[in-house]
Order: structure tokens, then sequence, then C-alpha cells
């Protein structure tokens, strides 16, 4: 394999404690010309090379590229020798494919552990492309990146034909578009870079599945991308906020769980204290149920006691229902948080706004000869599609933080009403009070529907009725 080593005299590591553990992740893009995109242009950018866009006759020239550490083309024994020269290969693979919207390769990029040395990122890389990519007869264009930065990854550009000592195939393979041959590469990025941590030493381990398939309870963050425009800066200062807030809501999150677990043994044994001095509950309610069933003495009570006191059972639920509603409404609208969640509802406005304008300018420009000719439509629409995504992105934040927002006040409310004896007996009675009230009323109105009732029955009697 020919190898393009952009930086000479790299030593090892600094080696030490690791106040961090690596990171997963491990995303995948098809390469489409539909897209705008070409294979030739993206070899180069990645590579950090100077290549020539035979089709087009553009020259793409990222040579002053930084942060390009090594490059690489591995491919099948049986290919051709050509096929490991970048400027032909891409070439090659740009003249095969003819249609207009033609998906050219893949490109998969790939989080690399902050600890290993760059020769070890290396072996890393090599182990998985042959595994994975070479052994199936495709060839993998692949560049590291950062290495000894605080983001080092490696782009991995993939054929989708397979190569043989003839060249491409002439159809290509559908099954590499699977689903679940995404998933086998992504299980094996992570089984792989877990062996290559184990080796040197490291305690940590990553894994390729979602915190849900894991079982932890926690809001996944969202990757950085690259910084290739405006937009994309954008975007990423968006995800950096979010993610700082997904932290400290975290760890806020945490430190209330673990509130709660003292105070549910406080609560448990103040519950023991006040069942020793309460009646037995099911001697009160078998002392209501004979109450209720005893024959009505006063039949000249507008609302006899047996009626009474179920109506209290009932209302009393009510009352307390309302109440935690109204704790709970108050403790949401004193949390610091709902700050953030109005942040991101204006900023979600003001992008759907400004993807709006955008769609109306490459309206506007696709009526145009010159708008059509310059790619003025395309470039609108593809800053409408930018504003949307970060508008999305807005609106997932505000709600993830909505719902962390009413958990806390729940569990806020419960905890108090829980533990602080003084808030409990407050709560107690103001049930308490509005349900007097509440009785006093309905006895009224009693009162009054009787008296009207003797009323009626005194005038139809006066009447002959």
């Amino acid at each position: 394999m020919i190898q393009y080593n952009k930086k000479a005299n790299i030593g090892p590591r600094e080696t030490g404690t690791v106040s961090r553990g690596p990171i997963y992740h491990y995303s995948a893009q098809i390469i489409s010309r539909g897209k705008g995109q070409s294979a030739v242009a993206s070899a180069a950018y990645r590579a950090g090379a100077e290549l020539v866009d035979e089709r087009t006759g553009e020259v793409k020239n990222f040579t002053r590229k930084e942060r390009v550490d090594f490059s690489e083309i591995a491919a099948p024994e049986n290919a051709p020798d050509w096929v490991r020269n970048r400027q032909r290969l891409w070439n090659e693979v740009e003249a095969g494919e003819k249609r207009k919207d033609a998906q050219l390769c893949r490109e998969v990029n790939a989080a690399l552990p902050r600890s290993f040395t760059l020769e070890i990122q290396k072996r890393l890389v090599r182990e998985f492309v042959k595994e994975n990519y070479t052994k199936k007869g495709m060839i993998t264009d692949w560049s590291i990146h950062d290495s000894e930065g605080s983001n080092p990854h490696v782009h991995m550009m993939i054929t989708m034909r397979e190569i043989g000592p003839g060249g491409f195939a002439k159809k290509k393979n559908r099954n590499w578009n699977k689903k679940e041959f995404l998933e086998q590469q992504r299980e094996q990025w992570a089984k792989i870079t877990n062996k290559e941590l184990a080796r040197v030493g490291i305690g940590y381990r990553i894994d390729h599945r979602s915190y849900e398939a894991q079982g932890i309870d926690a809001i996944p963050t969202k990757h950085l991308g690259p910084r290739p425009n405006i937009y994309r800066r954008a975007e990423n200062a968006q995800i950096m906020q979010a993610n700082a807030e997904l932290a400290q809501l975290t760890r806020e999150l945490k430190e209330i769980e673990t509130r709660q677990k003292e105070i549910h043994g406080k609560a448990g044994e103040h519950q023991e204290q006040q069942l020793k001095r309460t009646p037995d509950p099911q001697k009160i309610q078998d002392k209501r149920a004979e109450r209720a069933a005893e024959p009505i003495r006063d039949s000249t009570s507008a609302w006899p006691e047996h009626e009474r006191e179920r109506w209290r059972i009932k209302e009393i639920e009510i009352i307390r229902n309302n109440e935690l509603r109204k704790l709970l409404e108050q403790q949401k609208e004193k949390s610091s948080t709902n700050l953030l969640i109005s942040g991101h509802e204006d900023e979600e406005k003001r992008l759907e706004e400004a993807a709006r304008q955008q769609r109306n300018i490459a309206e506007s420009e696709r009526q145009k000869f010159f708008g059509r000719l310059l790619g003025k439509d395309k470039r609108a629409e593809r800053a409408a599609e930018t504003f949307e995504k970060l508008a999305k992105l807005e609106k997932d934040q505000a709600k993830k933080l909505t719902m962390l927002r009413d958990k806390h006040a729940e569990e806020a409310v419960k905890s108090k009403l829980v533990v602080d004896l003084l808030a409990k007996e407050a709560f107690d009675q103001t049930v308490k009070k509005i349900l007097q009230e509440r009785e006093q009323k309905k006895a009224q109105n009693k009162e009054k529907a009787k008296r009207d009732q003797e009323k009626s029955m005194n005038l139809d009697r006066g009447l002959g009725i």
C-alpha cells in the first residue's frame, strides 16, 4: 500500500492518568453527485492533497489544510495497481457513474481515543478497514485528522462497487447500503477500539449502543461536526450550548436523586412514628362503612350525615390534587430553566423565519435565468435547510429542557411535603380550610333547596293540587 504521511517526526504521546474516557462516535454518509458533491474533491480535502477532477477540469488543492496527520489507501490483493493512486482512483469512480444523481462513494467518520498515539491509531484503523471493507472487495481511502489535538478522528472514503483484477464491477452491491450492515460496522468499531484500549492498559471502554439500550438514564449530547462555513459554525455553537445545558441539568438531576434517597430514608422513619400515633386506617374505613350503612335517623335533615361523609372523602382527594397542581405550577414558574427554554423558543422562531426568507429567495432566483446559472437558488435552498435544521435543534432542546424542568419541579414539591413538616402542615391546613368552605356552601345550597321544595309543596296544598 502507498502511504502518504503528512507529518514528520511524530513522537509518542506523553503517558499519564487519563482524565476523560474515550467517546463513541461513528457516522456514515453517502457522497452523491445529486447533492452537488464530488468524490475527487472529497478525497483531496480529507487527504490534504491536490487532485484534478478530470470530469470538470477543476483543480482541487487542499495541500495547505492543517491537521492531516496520515493518509493511506487500502485495497484487496487482487485489485489492479492503479487503485493505489488517489488521482486515478477517484477519477475512475467519477467516470464509472453516469447518472446526475449518482451515489459516488460512502464516507465514514469515527472518533479516535485521545490517549492513543498516532501509531496505535493507525493500527486500529488498519485492522478495522481490513476486516470490514478490504475483505469484502472494497477500496478504502482513509485519513487521520488532528491526531494529537482535542478531536482526533478518521475519515474513511469507501467505494460503492466491488473491485477485481479487471476493475470495478458493473453493478453496485446494494447489501452495503442496508442498515444491518452499518450496525455491524458500528459494533465492530467498538469491539476493535476496546481491544486496543485493553492492549495499552486503559480501563475505559466504549459502547456502540444508545444510552437507552445500555439501560443508562441520561440524555445523549450531540457530536460536533466540522466547521467549513458560517452555517456550520453557528450550528456547532448551538450544539455546544445545548450540550453544556444538558450536562448541567444531568448533574442537578443526579443531586436531586441523591437527596431523594436521603429524604426517603427520613420519610420512612417519620412514617413509622406517625403510624404509632395514628389509628389503624382500616378500622377508620370500617367505621365509615358502618356509618354509611346505617339507616337515616333524621329524615328532616337536608344533608344526611352518611351522604356528607361520602362527599368529604371524594372532595378531599379532588382538593389535594388541585393544590398539588398549583404548587407544581409555582415551582415551574420559579425555575431558572424557564429563561433557557424561552431563549430556545425565540431562537427557533427566528430561524424558522430566516428559513422562510431563504425559501422565498430560492423561488425568486429559480425564476431568473442568471440566478439558476450562477446557482443562487441552490445556495439559498441549502441555507434554508441549514436554518431548518438549527430550528429543529432549538425545538428539541426546548422540549428536553421542559421535560427536565417539570421532573425537577415535581420531585421538589414531593420532597418538600415529605420532609418539611411545616410545609406539610400548611398544605393540610389549606386542604381542610377549602373543604370546610365548600362543605358550608354545599350545606347552604341543600338547605335552600329543601326550603324551596317545602314552599312548593305548601303552595300545592293551598291550591288543592
